[in-house]
């Protein structure tokens, strides 16, 4: 499916709606941009336990 055609749709079996909806007042991103974006930065986000969340910035080839 193409997220850029759809103003709804499915995503890891959780219902997605309103998509071109503004993210909050005022922003410059919607609620699409946001899903977009957290799905190309999430093999880059690590957690290991008893840590905080972090970005690894030395993605192997």
């Amino acid at each position: 499916m193409s997220a850029k055609t759809h103003n709804s749709g499915e995503r890891a079996a959780a219902a997605l709606t309103s998509l071109d909806s503004a993210l909050f007042e005022g922003a410059q991103a919607t609620k699409r941009d946001l899903i977009d974006y957290l799905g190309e930065i999430r093999d880059l986000i690590r957690v290991r336990p008893g840590q905080a969340p972090f970005v690894q910035k030395s993605v192997p080839a």
